[in-house]
């Protein structure tokens, strides 16, 4: 099947172009906006689930960021508490071994360690969630 110089340029044309457009995210990681867990947690009375993830928040080559999100839900599933705990402008891909561990203690929630300071951790305080116990 031969095809017309015209049809043949701009199939040459599509192919480079998804090929470029498939390296181009592959090398910078511009379109990876999906939010990857790295912590899970259910409260000792069962009546919260926390919940930690590693989130791209701009895109990469010019101003990277990535952050990690805490959200928190009640028993029914829903979402009661969402706020990003942690940004970092380096080039990093990765929060390493941080925020990996969820502790309840004392009408609070700990999150933590910190990516900078191992010894800094994020705290929630349950008496600030709008959940009824």
């Amino acid at each position: 099947m031969k095809l017309k110089p015209k049809r043949r340029r701009l199939l040459i044309l599509s192919i480079v172009l998804v090929v470029g457009v498939g390296l181009f995210h592959y090398v910078t990681g511009v379109f990876d906006y999906i939010p990857r867990l790295r912590a899970s947690a259910q409260s000792p009375d069962g009546i919260l689930t926390v919940k930690v993830y590693q989130k791209r928040l701009t895109p990469r080559p010019f101003f990277p960021r990535m952050g990690a999100v805490a959200k928190v839900y009640d028993k029914a599933g829903h979402l009661v508490y969402e706020n990003i705990i942690f940004r970092d402008s380096d080039f990093d891909d990765t929060l390493a071994e941080a925020f990996k561990q969820i502790t309840f203690a004392g009408g609070e929630i700990r999150i933590g360690p910190g990516f900078y300071e191992p010894s800094q951790v994020y705290v929630i305080r349950r008496a600030d969630l709008p959940v009824r116990e």
